[in-house]
This record gives structure tokens, C-alpha cells and sequence, in this order.
């Protein structure tokens, strides 16, 4: 039971409380562990129901919805919280940061797929695929170019062109035609009453059962009503996606799509399609995670539906197989991992040990965590709620033992973050990282599942890592790590707060370890 007479449920009230009030206040109702055990049970259920699915096109429509399944996690989530408030007569605070968990707007889930859309029309496409043509092929020879262009090579992209896109692009000498997503989607091939039969399979054989398993989890939250809602929602979802996996072009065998942002539905759907009928569709990795850390639910979610996935390495080749090959989704699919051998990391790391280090570390960069709403399964208290306070702390002991700190905020979350650290900071920096990580000596993180992560195990400052305990690794991975990287346990106590050794982290401040050579950096890279 809470001593407190209110609950800040999102960090908009947070902020428009004060951070202080927070620090005073502290307290959330929902536990890690309560979160993380039902958020799995949800999961498993979804995927043990998946398995049972005989029909392939079936198969891969109830598929593609693990992220919606990852919807209702964090729904539930949020509806635990005002029960709580509920039962105990709290006055629970959260603004619009928060609102579409704490009052779905069950239309908008309804009709997720009938309203996905692309920021530019057909005539603008058009232009941007010409335009594309021309700028992301400049590294064929003429004569290959204009081959290419006039004649094909049976290459498509579609997505962004990423980092290792572009690599494996050059890499093999090819020429690509780049779709934006939209122009993969044609004309609908089937009459709604077939839409409308398969659809009716997919209540039977996979809503029924898992709203039913639902009710059984928590009835509390899982009232009739948020059932229904779901219900509703789910059923018109499936009816919208089954008609977007018939409207999807299918391209000839031999040919092969290259795609990127491979978690998003429409990715999805263009893999899956074509991967079952058509062409070779390869997606590609996303960040710099190399599997150190497990994360089996999420990579599940956004990863597992591709047959052929493209890894910066042969270390995360590695990795990835160690850590999710048993997936019974994968074993389906038939997943297999491809290393691009990208030399990206290797130049990287040349590049940045140009920077002279300081004989003493004086100042410290905190890399932030994104303050989002999402509460993920995997990685003990990423949480906004659990990270500010974190942060706020180790700020704090920072600044208490004489150093200059600087902190990092995540760029995709200025708008939260902005305004709690500034008066407490030397420098709030909102640049990309690559621009401003020389202006510390030493580096802080929280997580490892940050593309800042890889980037700072490629420069030559030192390197702290808070490791809550919980945190599931790739045992071969932590070990090349540790040769880089001080490690700082961490535990997340029953408050839900982050412990750990203010001792030990300035420890590895005073006695850093040195950027590794490349050869035992190359370990874990691949």
C-alpha cells in the first residue's frame, strides 16, 4: 500500500510536477517482476496458439500481429496501474504522453492497417524512386549503370537505404531499384467473402482462445468491456491485414528485395509474402547490437518473421544464432543469419583513437535512456519511471564526488527529457553522439541496447556499464566485453530503484581500462 495520495503516471505529469515532487514521491504500483511475468505469459500464449496454426498465409497473418499482442501488454500495463489507483483511492496523474494506454482510442487500433500512411503521393514517389536511381548507385561503372537502370538486375529495395543496406549494396556490386513501401502494395486479387472466411478462421482458431486465455490471467483488468474492445478491434485489424497480404506484389523468383526497417508491419508483410511465394526477401539489421544481450520476446516480435537476415558481423552472426535459434517461430521460418562483414567498426574504431586522452578523468558523459511510455520484457528497469530516478541519482553522486558531467539525451525523446537535468548537468547535449563524444573523458552507460553502445566501444575513452542484475547475456559476448568495459553491478530493490556501489563506480573512474586493440576488439564485433 502506498503512503502517498497520488501516482505520477507518465512523465508529462512528472514534469509538470517537478522533479523533486517525484524524488519525494516516489512510487509505482506495478512491479518488475509482476510486469515481466505476465507480460511472458502474454507472449508465450500468443506464440504456443501461432505454432498451432496449420495454414501458411494463416500462419503468417497471425504473425505479423506480435505486435499488436505487444499493444496489449503494455494496455494492460497501464490498466493495472489504475486499478491500483482505484482500489486505494489514488489520484493518478498522466497527461497525453500516456493517454493512448490509459484510454485506448479503440477506433485508431481498429483500423490500424485501412489507415497506415506514406507522406508523399504516387507522383512523388515516382519522382523520389528516379531520383533514387541515379543517387544510390553512383558506385557501379557507367556501362553497369546504364545496364542497370535500363534493364534491371532483379534487385529491389525497399525502405530506407540504412548504413548496411548501402554496404552490402556496394559490397556486391549491385544495382537496385529503391521502392517506397506504398508502390509494393497493388490490387486487391480476392473477393470479400474470402477475406471475410479466412478472417473468420483466424477469430476461431487464434482471438478466441487468447481473449479467453486473458480473462483467465487477471479478470480484474481484463474486464468484459476491455475484452469486447479488444474483440471489436482485433477482428476488423485482421480483416484489414488479410486484404493488404493480397494486395502485396509478389516478384518473380530469382529476384530479391532487400528491406529495411524489417520490425514495421508493411515490412513484414513484403518478407513474408514474397519469402513463401516469390522472391528472396533479406532484411536487414538495425542499430549496433551484436547479441549481447537476450532478448527473446522482442526479437521474436520484429525479427523472426525473416527467413534471410543480414548482421554486420560475424560475431553477431554468432550471437544471433546462440541466442534465438531455438525459437519455434525461426525453426518455421527457417531464419538464417548472413554476415556483411562490414568493415564499418573497424574504420570507426581507427578513425577515433585519434583523440588525446587526459591523464586524469575530470568529466563524464551519462548516455540517457528514451523516456517512453513502452515498458519492454526483457532488460531489468528500462522503464521511464525506474530510468529518471536512476539517472537523477547517478547524476547527482557524480557532481557530489567532483566531476564535470554531461549528459546525453536520447534525440528521439528531447521533448521529455528536456527540463529536468539542466540546472544539474555542465552540458545538455541534444547532438547526435558521433559529434560531441570527445567532449568527455570517460563514458556512462545504463543499457547496452542503445546504437551509442557500439559507437563508444569504438572510441578510446573508458567505458562504465551499470549492469542490473536480471539482464540476460550471451555469455561469449560479456566476456569479450569485459576486456573493454567495467562493469558496475546493479540491483533493482523492492522500491523499484536501481542500486549500486557508489564506491565501485568511481573505482572504475580512477582506475579506467583502456580502449582494447583491435584484434581483441574484433572478438566481439566479428
Amino acid at each position: 500500500m502506498s503512503r502517498f495520495k497520488f501516482i505520477f503516471g507518465d512523465i508529462g505529469a512528472i514534469k509538470k510536477h517537478g522533479l523533486q515532487s517525484y524524488i519525494n514521491n516516489y512510487f509505482w504500483p506495478v512491479s518488475e517482476l509482476e510486469y515481466q511475468n505476465i507480460a511472458n505469459k502474454m507472449h508465450e500464449q500468443y506464440v504456443h496458439i501461432l505454432d498451432g496454426v496449420r495454414d501458411p498465409f494463416l500462419y503468417d497473418v497471425v504473425l505479423v500481429e506480435l505486435t499488436f499482442i505487444a499493444e496489449i501488454q503494455i494496455i494492460y500495463h497501464y490498466h493495472s496501474v489504475k486499478q491500483y489507483a482505484l482500489k486505494h483511492n489514488l489520484n493518478l496523474h498522466y497527461t497525453k504522453h500516456s493517454k493512448r494506454y490509459y484510454e485506448p482510442d479503440w477506433k485508431e487500433y481498429a483500423n490500424f492497417y485501412s489507415t497506415i500512411k506514406f507522406p508523399h503521393g504516387r507522383v512523388v514517389r515516382a519522382i523520389r524512386r528516379f531520383i533514387k536511381s541515379f543517387v544510390f548507385n553512383r558506385h557501379l561503372g557507367f556501362i553497369k549503370f546504364i545496364k542497370g537502370f535500363l534493364f534491371g538486375q532483379g534487385v529491389i529495395g525497399v525502405g530506407s537505404y540504412d548504413r548496411l543496406k548501402k554496404e552490402y549494396v556496394e559490397k556486391n556490386n549491385l544495382f537496385c531499384h529503391h521502392y517506397d513501401w506504398p508502390d509494393v502494395f497493388k490490387h486487391n486479387s480476392k473477393s470479400d467473402k474470402d477475406i471475410t472466411l479466412q478472417a473468420l478462421k483466424v477469430h476461431k482458431e487464434v482471438i478466441s482462445p487468447y481473449l479467453e486465455f486473458l480473462v483467465s490471467l487477471d479478470p480484474v483488468v481484463f474486464s468484459r468491456e476491455l475484452i469486447e474492445n479488444i474483440r471489436i478491434s482485433w477482428d476488423k485489424r485482421i480483416k484489414d491485414l488479410i486484404v493488404l497480404f493480397y494486395k502485396c506484389s509478389v516478384f518473380d523468383r530469382g529476384k530479391v528485395v532487400l528491406i529495411t526497417e524489417a520490425g514495421k508491419p508493411h515490412s513484414k508483410i513484403i518478407s513474408l509474402v514474397n519469402n513463401r511465394y516469390g522472391a528472396k526477401a533479406y532484411c536487414f539489421h538495425h542499430g549496433s547490437d551484436m547479441g549481447e544481450v537476450v532478448q527473446k520476446n522482442s526479437h521474436t516480435k520484429d525479427t523472426s518473421h525473416c527467413r534471410y537476415f543480414i548482421v554486420p558481423s560475424s560475431g553477431a552472426k554468432s550471437a544471433y544464432i546462440e541466442n534465438y535459434s531455438n525459437i519455434s517461430v525461426e525453426k518455421k521460418i527457417g531464419t538464417h543469419y548472413i554476415s556483411n562483414k562490414s568493415t564499418f567498426y573497424k574504420e570507426l574504431y581507427d578513425r577515433n583513437l585519434k583523440k588525446k586522452l587526459n591523464s586524469e578523468i575530470k568529466s563524464v558523459m551519462v548516455i540517457g535512456y528514451p523516456m517512453t511510455q513502452y515498458r519492454p520484457m526483457e532488460e531489468v528497469g528500462l522503464f521511464f519511471y525506474i530510468r529518471l530516478e536512476f539517472e537523477h541519482r547517478l547524476i547527482t553522486e557524480l557532481k557530489n564526488k567532483g566531476y564535470r558531467v554531461l549528459y546525453k539525451a536520447h534525440p528521439d525523446r528531447l521533448n521529455e527529457i528536456t527540463g529536468f537535468f539542466e540546472g544539474l548537468v555542465d552540458e545538455f547535449l541534444v547532438e547526435p553522439f558521433e559529434r560531441v563524444w570527445d567532449k568527455a573523458d570517460a563514458l556512462i552507460y545504463g543499457l547496452t541496447s542503445t546504437s551509442t553502445f557500439g559507437y563508444g566501444l569504438c572510441t578510446n575513452l573508458p567505458i562504465t556499464l551499470i549492469d542490473v542484475d536480471g539482464t540476460v547475456w550471451n555469455k561469449r559476448q560479456k566476456k569479450y566485453l569485459e576486456g573493454r568495459v567495467s562493469f558496475v553491478p546493479g540491483k533493482l530493490n523492492k522500491e523499484q530503484q536501481i542500486e549500486f556501489s557508489s564506491n565501485n563506480l568511481i573505482d572504475t573512474l580512477r582506475k579506467p581500462k583502456s580502449a582494447i586493440k583491435w584484434n581483441d576488439a574484433s572478438l566481439y564485433f566479428g
